[in-house]
């Protein structure tokens, strides 16, 4: 942060699929690996993902956390299987967590946002919650569960009492054909 305006990288999709393979087809999926592996040692670290849907954030993993934990809503097919699935939401979800009884270390939300099918799944309507509801009920259950970090993948730059931003990027998905270049911005906040 630079006098109080957050400043993030900008990543093109493009540099990531040059690599060809299966990053060409989830660049994003690598960024987000990259930016974890930034800050944690990934085989060391418990993640709960609350906004699970086909698991495309870890398909280009090269390394597995500790474990991973899941919840959405509904069972889609998954890109990559987590070790427990919880089919619930964010707001659910934490009382079955709380039960197991296992410190988280980073919970991951992603909430459904913008206008394509990727990031507006149709199981999320606003009877089973709004973006905004998501978000707010990711950073209740992290102040519930003790989890001191979270990530969180949205279209606007959120702040939260109690937490601080430690790190982000924005994500240009340049889509020539749509004449389109959606952004999101992945945040780091530890909470203090």
């Amino acid at each position: 942060m630079i006098c109080g305006v957050v400043m993030f990288k900008i990543i093109d999709q493009r540099e990531i699929q040059k690599l060809g393979g299966r990053l060409s087809r989830y660049p994003y999926s690598y960024t987000l690996y990259c930016f974890v592996k930034k800050h944690f040692n990934i085989k060391d670290i418990v993640i709960w993902d609350c906004t699970f849907g086909h698991g495309r954030f870890y398909a280009c993993w090269l390394e597995k956390p500790k474990m991973l934990i899941a919840s959405d809503p509904y069972v889609h097919n998954w890109i990559v299987k987590p070790d427990i699935f919880i089919p619930e939401t964010v707001w659910s979800a934490k009382r079955k967590i709380k039960k197991l009884n296992i410190k988280i270390d980073l919970l991951i939300v992603d909430p459904p946002f913008g206008g394509s099918e990727y990031h507006s799944r149709e199981a999320y309507t606003y009877l089973i919650g709004s973006p905004n509801l998501i978000v707010e009920e990711a950073f209740k259950a992290s102040n519930e569960l003790g989890i001191k970090h979270i990530i969180l993948h949205y279209n606007k730059i959120v702040e939260k009492e109690n937490f601080k931003i430690i790190d982000g990027f924005t994500f240009k998905a340049v889509c020539r054909f749509l004449n389109a270049t959606p952004q999101s911005h992945t945040i780091l906040y530890e909470k203090i």
